[in-house]
């Protein structure tokens, strides 16, 4: 749990509330860590899989819809500029995904997907 607290950036007294309400409604279960007692796992249960998939893909379409629209001059300047505030952001380096390399940006409409693919495959 303390890898949730600190990825979304919350006290340790704010996360467990957070859990409980995620638990409560069937979309995660807690889990005893292996080795570690302190340490508390969290698992998406089977429905909070289906509705993390469901938004995603919806995300996804959206997404796709909305930058399919740039010109590939513009997603290279527009990624540019994502860079450039990533690397302006303390702690930017575990938020800012990976975008994909010029070539995968020419040829695909739906790279902003695709790059947050990658990020969420990273972890």
């Amino acid at each position: 749990m303390g890898d949730v607290r600190a990825e979304l950036g919350i006290s340790a007294t704010s996360v467990t509330p957070l859990v409980d309400g995620l638990e409560q409604e069937a979309l995660v279960q807690r889990l005893d860590h292996p080795t570690d007692r302190r340490a508390t796992l969290l698992q998406l249960t089977e429905r909070g899989r289906e509705i993390v998939e469901t938004s995603y893909a919806d995300f996804e379409q959206t997404a796709g819809d909305l930058f399919r629209h740039l010109s590939v001059g513009d997603r290279r300047t527009l990624l540019r500029i994502i860079d450039e505030l990533c690397g302006s952001w303390p702690g930017a380096a575990s938020r800012c995904p990976a975008h994909p390399s010029p070539t995968e940006l020419v040829n695909n409409d739906r790279a902003p997907p695709a790059l947050l693919r990658r990020a969420a495959d990273r972890r």
